[in-house]
């Protein structure tokens, strides 16, 4: 099964700044069974993230943020009670963290039009190795009272290595 939690808390002052903060945890399980003949196996893995954003809008103009979360990957282990299996070594979970800060500045350009352009830095941390990078975002916005139309482009990296069912390649 799949859980998750989060608290969030909104900062307001007048009109020339917000801010929203959100502390947040997820969990996804995968509990599979299966039987052969007298055998019955338990095959279980886990992926669980414990994270904290902070996302702040100076105006109508800038927005800045920051991400952090800790990742925690147990591949599947297969577990038999009725054979030889049981009682084996169980398997080994991964520790990981990311983290990214941002910032994004919008400019309009008629009163319906704008046009926003940012830069997140992010940064993965897995087994003593870290991985940096820079990814880019551009978006063109018309709005109108009853309508919003964006088109968009962001490059996103994803660190995130190890996210099988299994720990095999």
């Amino acid at each position: 099964g799949n859980m998750m939690g989060a608290v969030h808390w909104l900062c307001s002052v007048d009109d020339c700044a917000d801010m929203k903060t959100t502390l947040y945890t997820t969990t996804y399980k995968s509990r599979m069974q299966m039987g052969m003949g007298q055998e019955h196996y338990r095959m279980e893995s886990r992926i669980t993230d414990v994270g904290l954003r902070c996302r702040m809008n100076l105006g109508t103009m800038w927005t800045f943020g920051a991400d952090g979360v800790c990742h925690t990957v147990r591949p599947m282990d297969v577990v038999s009670d009725e054979s030889f299996a049981s009682g084996g070594q169980r398997g080994v979970s991964t520790h990981s963290i990311e983290s990214s800060v941002y910032a994004d500045r919008r400019w309009a350009l008629l009163p319906s039009l704008a046009f926003n352009v940012g830069l997140r830095g992010n940064a993965y941390v897995t087994a003593g190795r870290m991985f940096l990078s820079a990814n880019p975002s551009a978006s063109i916005i018309y709005e109108k009272e009853t309508m919003r139309c964006v088109l968009s482009y962001a490059l996103r990296h994803q660190h995130l290595f190890q996210t099988g069912f299994t720990d095999i390649g």
